[in-house]
């Protein structure tokens, strides 16, 4: 089925990609999901990583169609993927992250806006957060 799908997408761009991202990304941000998500990976798997912060992995994608979550496949993210940790997320809304790299205080804030039902457009602050630099 396509939760099969997602699964095997899943682990072959995990084996390709966080090897790389853990040693050397301060974050990984992607839009392909219908939400807006922000999770960290410890990058415990991975021993060459140079940082001990957690790496950011932001989901800015509710731009386009509202979607619910995948809760199948979330709950089938959480139980494989212990060292993720979801820190918020949001759907049926439309909305961005917006990203500051604050270089004097080796940090990047993400926040997340959302806008109201009500067809007004009026932008909300849903969420915020902020990491510290993760390479050096």
């Amino acid at each position: 089925g396509l939760g099969d799908v997602y699964k095997r997408q899943g682990h072959v761009l995990r084996k390709l990609l966080m090897s790389s991202l853990c040693q050397y990304a301060d974050a990984y941000i992607a839009g392909h999901e219908h939400d807006l998500e922000l999770l960290t990976d410890d990058c415990s798997l991975y021993p060459e990583s140079k940082s001990t912060e957690p790496l950011p992995l932001i989901i800015s994608g509710a731009a386009s169609k509202m979607r619910g979550k995948h809760t199948p496949l979330a709950k089938y993210q959480e139980k494989t993927y212990p060292q993720y940790e979801l820190i918020w997320s949001e759907s049926f809304v439309w909305g961005f992250a917006h990203l500051a790299v604050n270089n004097m205080k080796d940090e990047i804030k993400i926040d997340f806006f959302t806008t109201p039902r009500d067809s007004s457009g009026k932008l909300t602050s849903a969420y915020n957060y902020t990491f510290k630099h993760r390479s050096k």
